[in-house]
């Protein structure tokens, strides 16, 4: 990928949009960004991500600038291939109402042709078509294109489990080291905790088998019968219960309605009160309005008349101001139009004159200011034509030091061809100290793993000893569970089921008990009704027959005493109205005294009273033996029911026996638990020496297979040796040198002067080329000069000429005023009075106008309003007189004796209408409970038994529904623990399987072996590459090696390709060593792409860097670039700006003045 060109807008310190030109910056193939801290150098980097990838690099979600609402990027790059693809990016990002960055819209484009091409829309699109081209991801991509030296310079020199977790993160080995490594632990964990928790589940579900659930069924039929019977008895006793309820609340209504009806009785006097109020309120109300508008007239008639004095008086004191005021308008009038037009045409011409001053003073300034700069000019020509003269001299005197240095560097090159021989046999040299050095440290290592090999066998041994003793412990306590097991015979689902046996005859007898004690009281009750029943109804007979003789007595009494009052009515001659008979005899009546009746009629109603209450109480008792008889019949019932079986058990032998069973039972319990105590400890003990056997095992099999690869291997290095001795020996004869070393040494030297006086020679071609620059520039300098000077004495006599010209017209239009601004505030002055004296006059004359003609109108208006108000006082009189006889009230204070509002009448009409309204309900009502109730009554003594009676039967059903649902759920947890336990054991079976798997695994991947060993291949691969890049940027002087162990060597040529660790080097030679492995690594990572990147940047911190230093890392990275890379870096550092042939210069963003802005600058 090589970039084109990029827009950036609103991004970080950004603001207005700053465009970077890559093919003028990447022209020379090197180039640098340079800026102070702050200024947006990072952010160039983080517009090229955020273009493609739709991220920062940097990983930031706040990046917009704070005084932007959003964000725009524009990419445009190249893919070079067999054929040249060209590509544009656009993004825009903005802010939602919560302040978080949302991407707004997204394209790609391929603009390889004329027709432009529209690839992807939509951020996720874009980036995914975006990664296709490239072939790398976010992460890859900023490891290629920015190169943290640094960190390479540590890799160098890191050791053990930093340097294996450095190569872990490099070549992205995480998914393959600890990221595996954990999920494997976490995998084991898991399934280690879920094998815990199956075993602790099955030990839950060792007491259930099939024969509980069976008993479990049988006893929840009987139960379900049992429910079946009490449910059939309740719905009879209930219907019982609803009608007699029906009769109870109309009774207990009736009631409540008789008494409302007395107490609406007691308030009917203060009711008829209310309705003579109701009458005469009405009168006084229809009366009022009349009283009202003769008030209200009599009001208006004393204000109006008051009003109309008022006005009559202002009226006269206004005409006398009015006159006044007219006199001095016309004096104002005459000041304007005489004296104000000429004072106006004298002030228009002192505020010309003023300006023209102005102007004057103006040019005076602006002549002083140009003679000044002729003279600075004429004095800077002067100076730039002796430092022309002193460059020309330096020139000469470079140019000859340079053809000096030249023909320097010709005497001391050596051929190429030399020196690759040389090398080579510095090469052959060290290799032959090296395999020699290499075969002694493999005797070495032989002989350490044949003891390793043996002291562990040694340990295999007494271990395997230990395993086996603690095996026989094992079997021993096994067996030794074994038989408890099978003399226990105590089992504990015999203890539940005698624990439930007791529970059950417990149960029976209490119920018996509980039966039998109400049965003994309902036999008392009904004895004692049934004899008061007969004795209370031989009263009620004995009764009955003493009423219907007083009632026969009465009847008769109130017939002779009816006829006796007919016939002493009776007139001779007059007809019966009884017989039709004429004639009428009164000889034969017998007289009868009235006062006798009285006495027999008390004596009846006191007998009937007694006799209601006898037949009340006689129904009663008839309920309660019905009532009681049932109860005895349903508890002779419920006993039959309860059977005699478990009469014939004793509830203190079965306790007994329950708790000498519960006894041996806790003490097998105890035994059992503490052997299964020590069979897990023994069992764990056993696993952790089996593993550590294991491992042990392990490390003899894998001892054993090293010593016989270092044994092949010693073989190899030996032969080795002597093919490297006898190609050492030829290339000495040939060459005729005996010690490559010192001869290697030796043109290490003469390089190293090479290079420093091509550096000097550059550094001197640097300086004639900016002292050409530096003389050219101010000769232009010179000629700008010269025009300028000529152009400003012309601008300065055309001044002068001006102010002259001026000044004469300024004497010609107001003559010699000295003080121009004393004069003109004089004649504002004179202008402003009179203007203001007219606007006054004016403004106050038609005010009085306005107040006269008002006044004068007021006046005619209220005289009229009260002549009006006078008949109408007439007319309100006559109207009152007329509605007060038509009321039937004699006057008007004996109409306010029956004041009242409509508010008040209104609620004491409601009230009266309310009260009739609710007697007339409540007779309604009464009739009605009296018709519905008939001759069904009950009384509370009833009612009571009968809800007792269903309150108990729903007791007993709810008891029997509490032990079915009991019974049910148990039921169906013990086949749903079935069920389970069929699971667990499957699941049991699946789980030590897989954990066989696991254990496998965790032995495959313990200590990081695998990565290790991928690490060290992509490490060889990224190591030859780096020795290549170094002998290119070191000029062969270097190569970079790794041995067997992962670990970097230096190959140092200069001293005859001597191996070299990497803590010797020097800091510019660490440098030069972490730059080739950056330069390769990025190389290797670009391996996953489909696009080489032509572009990288180099972040090394060059600040900290020496002159010295400074100079070799310059060099060699002037070195590196071609057409096909271009290197970029990133620093604000000034003193290397003048080593990099183009710059992208930043200026930080300044308050005010906007954001960072780019520009491009060349040396």
């Amino acid at each position: 990928m090589k970039p084109i060109s990029l827009k950036i807008k609103g991004l970080n310190s950004f603001i207005e949009e700053q465009t970077i030109d890559f093919k003028k910056l990447t022209d020379k193939g090197f180039f640098g960004i340079f800026g102070p801290t702050g200024s947006g150098k990072s952010t160039i980097l983080d517009g090229i991500t955020l273009a493609l990838y739709g991220e920062v690099s940097r990983k930031s979600s706040n990046f917009i600038n704070t005084n932007c609402n959003s964000v725009n990027v524009l990419y445009q790059f190249q893919i070079s291939g067999t054929k040249i693809k060209k590509y544009i990016v656009e993004r825009e990002f903005k802010r939602d109402k919560s302040g978080n960055i949302r991407s707004k819209s997204a394209k790609i484009l391929d603009v390889t042709c004329e027709a432009v091409e529209v690839l992807e829309e939509g951020a996720k699109n874009v980036t995914a078509k975006c990664k296709e081209i490239i072939g790398l991801e976010l992460d890859d991509f900023t490891r290629t294109v920015v190169l943290p030296q640094g960190k390479f310079s540590d890799f160098l020199k890191l050791e053990g489990k930093d340097r294996r977790n450095m190569l872990e993160r490099l070549f992205n080995l995480q998914k393959y080291g600890d990221n595996l490594s954990n999920k494997l632990i976490s995998k084991i964990k898991g399934e280690r905790q879920k094998y815990n928790i199956l075993q602790g589940e099955l030990k839950g579900y060792e007491d259930i088998d099939n024969e509980d659930l069976k008993v479990k069924e049988e006893r929840l039929e009987s139960a379900l019968k049992n429910k079946e019977n009490i449910e059939k008895e309740l719905i009879v006793i209930e219907k019982e219960y609803n009608e007699n309820s029906v009769i109870w609340n109309l009774q207990e209504e009736l009631k409540k309605s008789e008494h409302i009806f007395k107490c609406l009785k007691l308030k009917e006097e203060e009711n008829n009160i209310k309705e003579t109020k109701i009458l005469k309120g009405e009168s006084y109300l229809k009366i009022k309005p009349y009283m009202d508008a003769r008030h209200e007239t009599l009001k208006q008639y004393n204000i109006e008349n008051k009003k109309l004095n008022i006005i009559q008086k202002d009226t006269e004191n206004i005409k006398v101001e009015k006159e006044k005021l007219e006199a001095i308008l016309k004096k104002a009038i005459d000041k304007k139009e005489n004296e104000l037009p000429s004072l106006k045409i004298k002030k228009e011409r002192i505020d010309e004159a003023m300006e023209e001053a102005k102007n004057i003073k103006n040019l005076k300034n602006e002549a002083k200011y140009l003679d000044e700069e002729l003279q600075e000019k004429e004095k800077l020509i002067k100076n730039i034509n002796n430092n022309i003269k002193e460059l020309e001299e330096d020139i000469i005197i470079l140019n000859n030091e340079r053809e000096a240095k030249e023909k320097g560097i010709g005497k001391l090159k050596v051929s190429d061809e030399n020196r690759t021989k040389i090398n080579e046999g510095v090469i052959i040299s060290n290799d032959y100290k090296s395999l020699t050095s290499q075969k002694k440290n493999l005797l070495l290592e032989i002989n350490i793993l044949e003891e390793n090999i043996k002291v562990n066998k040694n340990n295999r041994y007494e271990l395997k000893t230990k395993i086996d003793e603690l095996n026989i412990k094992l079997n021993d306590l096994k067996e030794k569970q074994q038989e408890l097991m099978e003399k226990n015979i105590t089992n504990p689902k015999e203890l539940l089921k005698f624990q439930e046996e007791i529970s059950y005859y417990k149960g029976k007898w209490s119920r018996y008990d509980l039966l039998i004690k109400e049965l003994e009281e309902n036999n008392v009750l009904l004895k004692d009704s049934t004899t008061e029943l007969n004795f209370k109804t031989a009263e009620r007979d004995n009764l009955e027959n003493s009423v219907k003789t007083l009632r026969d007595y009465i009847n008769k009494i109130e017939i002779e005493n009816i006829a006796q009052c007919l016939r002493e009515k009776l007139f001779k001659g007059c007809p019966c109205p009884v017989c039709g008979s004429i004639d009428h005899s009164i000889d034969n009546l017998q007289s009868i005294n009235l006062s006798k009746n009285d006495t027999s009629k008390e004596s009846l109603k006191e007998n009937e009273e007694i006799l209601k209450e006898f037949n009340e109480r006689i129904i009663i008792l008839k309920n309660n033996i019905d009532s009681y008889k049932k109860s005895i019949e349903q508890q002779y019932f419920k006993i039959e029911e309860l059977g005699e079986d478990f009469k014939k058990v004793s509830i203190e032998e079965l306790e007994d026996r329950f708790e000498l069973l519960r006894i041996q039972f806790d003490k097998y319990d105890k035994e059992k638990n503490t052997i299964e105590n020590n069979i897990k400890e023994l069992s764990e003990d056993i696993n952790k020496k089996d593993i550590e056997y294991s491992k042990i095992d392990t490390i003899v099999t894998q001892n054993t297979e090293r010593l016989e690869k270092l044994k092949i291997q010693l073989n190899k290095l030996e032969k080795q040796i002597n093919d490297v001795k006898i190609n050492l020996i030829k290339l000495k004869e040939e060459l005729k040198i005996e010690n490559f070393q010192e001869r290697s040494k030796e043109i290490s030297e003469n390089d190293k002067q090479i290079t420093r006086l091509e550096n000097n020679l550059k550094e001197l071609r640097q300086d004639i080329s900016k002292k050409l620059l530096d003389k050219e520039k101010l000769n232009k300098d010179v000629s700008t000069l010269n025009e300028n000077l000529k152009e400003k004495k012309v601008i300065l006599q055309e001044k002068n000429k001006r102010i002259v010209e001026k000044e004469n017209y300024i004497i010609n239009i107001i003559g010699n005023i000295k003080d121009l601004i004393l004069a003109k505030e004089e004649v504002s002055k004179l202008i402003l009075e009179i203007e203001s004296n007219y606007i006054k006059a004016e403004r106050e004359k038609k005010s009085i106008d306005d107040k006269y003609n008002k006044s004068n109108e007021e006046f005619v208006g209220v005289r009229t309003n009260v002549a009006s108000l006078i008949e109408r006082g007439k007319n309100d009189r006559k109207n009152l007189d007329k509605a007060l006889i038509e009321e039937n009230f004699s006057c008007i204070e004996e109409a306010n004796e029956y004041k009242i509002s409509r508010e008040n009448l209104d609620i004491i009409k409601r009230e009266f209408k309310d009260y009739n309204n609710e007697l007339s309900k409540i007779i309604g009502a009464i009739e009605n409970l009296k018709n519905k109730i008939g001759k069904n009554r009950l009384t509370e003594e009833q009612w009571q038994e009968i809800k007792i009676l269903k309150e108990e039967k729903n007791k007993e059903l709810k008891m029997i529904e509490e032990v079915v649902i009991t019974l049910k759920s148990e039921t169906n947890n013990m086949k749903e623990k079935l069920m389970h336990l069929k699971e667990l054991l499957d699941n049991k079976k699946q789980l030590e399987y897989k954990m066989s798997l696991l254990d496998d695994l965790d032995k495959l991947f313990k200590g990081k072996k695998f990565v290790e060993f991928v690490a060290y291949h992509q490490l060889k691969y990224v190591s030859l590459e780096a020795s290549k890049r170094l002998k290119e940027i070191t000029n062969g002087n270097y190569g970079l090696e790794v041995d067997d162990n992962g670990k970097f060597i230096i190959r140092d040529y200069k001293n005859g390709g001597f191996q070299r660790d990497t803590s010797t080097l020097s800091g510019g030679e660490t440098f030069l060593v972490s730059l080739s492995l950056a330069l390769a690594l990025s190389t290797q990572i670009q391996l996953k792409g489909t696009a080489p990147l032509e572009l990288f940047f180099l972040d090394e911190g060059f600040g900290t860097l020496d002159d010295e230093l400074l100079d070799i890392v310059m060099c060699s990275l002037e070195k590196i670039h071609n057409e096909k890379l271009s290197v970029g870096i990133i620093s604000h550092v000034e003193s290397i700006k003048n080593r990099v042939p183009v710059k992208l210069i930043l200026t930080p963003a300044q308050s005010g003045l906007g954001g960072s802005k780019v520009k491009i600058e060349r040396s």
